[in-house]
């Protein structure tokens, strides 16, 4: 296991959280009690991208696994108006 990584995610913006440097399996928990995050995964995804763009939900307290090939990036947004975080590991 790496270490585990907690990012912030203002409100209203995408966040790249992580960057795959091969082929590997992470953890996404979202600590929050309040506040759901949209992911984003892919090697196309951008920070600019729609705040609409198609997204998987992460649920408050809930911590999902994501596999990911190399060059896939990780991107997150508060579903809301109040900013988040997520933690990841691999």
């Amino acid at each position: 296991m790496t270490a585990m990584t907690a990012t912030a995610a203002p409100a209203a913006a995408w966040t790249l959280v992580y960057t795959a440097a091969g082929a590997v399996t992470i953890n996404a928990h979202n600590p929050s009690q309040s506040t759901k995050l949209r992911v984003r995964i892919g090697a196309a995804v951008v920070i600019g991208d729609a705040l609409t763009a198609a997204s998987i939900i992460l649920q408050c307290e809930d911590t999902k696994p994501y596999t990911l090939a190399i060059g896939d990036k990780v991107m997150v947004q508060p579903v809301g108006p109040d900013a988040g975080s997520v933690l990841i590991w691999a």
